[in-house]
């Protein structure tokens, strides 16, 4: 590098600096106005809230009318001044017990923005009061609040019906779904209870519910052509559930499925599928039909899913 482009460098940094040097003066001089101003302004409010404390001695320490008005227009106007020394030196107490008594007392005051919902000009309660997104008044809230409730009670109606919609199979067949799943326990793939794992994928819930009907279908001593009904929401479960049992080992499979059934495992739960898919899609109708506004009757539940949470069938309960 040259002589003279040193030079021009040195200059080029001297003026930076020289421009930086300014504006930090610049900046001091603009912050101890504003500091000076912050001073006035505090000074200011000590003054006012001296009136305010005399007019409530001349008072007699009554909150009348004509307090109210000077306390209502410093509240809401003159927001420099704190809302607690405004309430404590109006004679309303100290903390937010005093705050509270100041509002209910002087009360709220138009906003100036609209409702979206039916039009009515929003009522402003506090200082630290802000409109929703959108502004809603609250009888529109509340008539929204009420309506998605009515929807919620609706498609969870809707969805225990669903739910709780009987999926027939033979014995035989239910027998050699739940066989599967119990010889493949979550322990022994690594899923812990209360695991992500187990919360994501229902594995221990689901092995569960295998366990209940195999024991459920001992107790009941039916013939394995007899046919026996599951609810939907657990039917479900136990077909996806069977299909990974099915598909770890083939030969193993066979061995367990041999002094059950002859027929294979994919041709059970492929049945047991569709016969799940036509009972859901008879149910669904069903349960549009019949839970309509969401004031009907729960339905009833099915033992021994009592306590079972139902799978919620979104796609199929909206209208």
């Amino acid at each position: 590098m040259s002589s003279n482009d040193q030079a021009q460098d040195g200059t080029a940094i001297e003026s930076a600096v020289g421009e930086l040097t300014k504006a930090s003066a610049r900046l001091s001089e603009a912050q101890a106005r504003v500091s000076s101003a912050q001073g006035e302004v505090r000074q200011a409010s000590d003054a006012v809230l001296g009136q305010l404390r005399r007019l409530r001695r001349e008072s007699n320490h009554e909150i009348g009318a004509g307090l109210l008005n000077v306390v209502r227009h410093l509240y809401w106007h003159q927001t420099s001044i704190q809302s607690r020394d405004i309430a404590e030196a109006a004679g309303f107490g100290v903390g937010n017990k005093g705050i509270h008594g100041m509002l209910a007392a002087i009360g709220p005051i138009m906003s100036g923005i609209l409702c979206t919902g039916c039009g009515a000009e929003l009522v402003c309660t506090s200082r630290s009061w802000v409109p929703g997104s959108p502004p809603r008044c609250p009888t529109c809230v509340s008539e929204e609040n009420e309506e998605r409730n009515r929807r919620s009670r609706l498609l969870s109606k809707r969805a225990r019906a669903i739910g709780s919609a009987l999926v027939a199979e033979r014995v035989r067949d239910w027998r050699a779904i739940t066989t599967l799943i119990l010889a493949y326990p979550p322990a022994a793939n690594g899923v812990i209870r209360g695991s992500q794992d187990d919360h994501q994928l229902g594995v221990w819930s689901n092995w569960e519910k295998a366990q209940t009907l195999h024991n459920a279908l001992l107790q009941l001593g039916a013939g394995d052509d007899e046919s026996f009904g599951v609810p939907a929401a657990v039917a479900r479960d136990l077909v996806a559930t069977g299909f990974q049992s099915a598909g770890w080992d083939s030969e193993r499979t066979r061995q367990l499925l041999d002094p059950i059934t002859a027929e294979a495992a994919h041709a059970i739960l492929t049945r047991a599928k569709r016969d799940l898919d036509t009972a859901v899609e008879a149910a669904v109708a069903q349960a549009r039909e019949r839970y309509r506004d969401g004031s009907e009757a729960e339905p009833a539940a099915v033992w021994p899913w009592d306590n079972d949470s139902l799978y919620l069938w979104h796609q199929m309960i909206n209208d």
